[in-house]
């Protein structure tokens, strides 16, 4: 069964709102003072969108695992990867039910865990993806 993609109609103008844009900058600008970053750090960003919140990170980490379960506003991201200043890995995927095979240094979230029925199930997937001493956002 094919899951409904939420976004399909707002994908394409999603960035266009000031507020939303305003906000996830708020959200990157206090996770930059909170958490270190280095070059060194391959991270993941949970329910990634069209990538707001992983450009304003991606000039401090190595390389981001950009993870959504929306094909339109990955289609998004994908239009602005050569923008994004670092290298990117995106993956189309519902990490409630389907899990990947490596693990990573922090994970970063804007605007998408109040999509997830089972929170702490969620928090309990990412803490297995956390390397030693990761941190989430």
């Amino acid at each position: 069964m094919k899951t409904k993609d939420f976004f399909a109609e707002k994908a394409k103008d999603y960035d266009n709102e000031e507020s939303r844009t305003q906000n996830v900058s708020t959200i990157a600008q206090t996770i930059l003072k909170e958490v270190s970053f280095s070059k060194e750090m391959s991270i993941m960003d949970f329910g990634s969108g069209t990538g707001l919140l992983l450009s304003e990170i991606a000039p401090y980490v190595g390389e981001i695992t950009a993870i959504d379960i929306s094909s339109s506003m990955i289609e998004v991201l994908q239009s602005k990867r050569n923008a994004i200043d670092c290298p990117l890995q995106i993956v189309q995927m519902d990490l409630t039910t389907a899990t990947l095979d490596r693990k990573f240094d922090s994970i970063i979230s804007s605007m998408t865990m109040h999509h997830i029925k089972d929170t702490l199930a969620m928090f309990k997937k990412f803490h297995s993806l956390l390397k030693d001493n990761g941190t989430i956002a």
